[in-house]
C-alpha cells in the first residue's frame, strides 16, 4: 500500500465560481506528488494541472486531484463538490 510518510496540512480554498483547490501548509516534494498520482490513479489532465519542477516544492493541488484524494477519506461515495464563500461542500451517496 502506498502512502506518504508524514502528515500534510492543507486548506481548501474556493476560487471564482464553483472551482476550488487545496493550498498546502506543508509543501510536498515531486516524489510525494508522484505517490499521490499513483494513489489516486490520476488522469493525464490531473497530472497536467499539477505540473511541477523536479527541484521545487509543491504548495497547491488542483481540484481534480483533491477530489480523488478526499473521496478516499470520506465515509460516502463522493458525487459532487460545490465551492462557495463558506468553503467547499462534498455531496454524495452513502456506501
Amino acid at each position: 500500500m502506498l502512502k506518504l510518510s508524514r502528515e500534510i496540512l492543507a486548506e481548501v480554498n474556493s476560487q471564482k465560481y464553483y472551482c476550488w483547490e487545496a493550498s498546502l501548509f506543508t509543501p510536498i516534494t515531486s516524489a510525494e506528488t508522484d505517490i499521490l498520482f499513483e494513489i489516486t490513479q490520476a488522469s493525464d489532465c490531473d497530472r497536467d494541472e499539477n505540473l511541477y519542477d523536479e527541484d521545487s516544492l509543491i504548495t497547491e493541488l488542483c481540484e481534480g486531484l483533491c477530489k480523488k484524494l478526499i473521496a478516499k477519506l470520506l465515509p460516502f461515495d463522493l458525487k459532487l463538490t460545490r465551492a462557495d464563500d463558506e468553503g467547499v461542500w462534498f455531496i454524495g451517496d452513502m456506501r
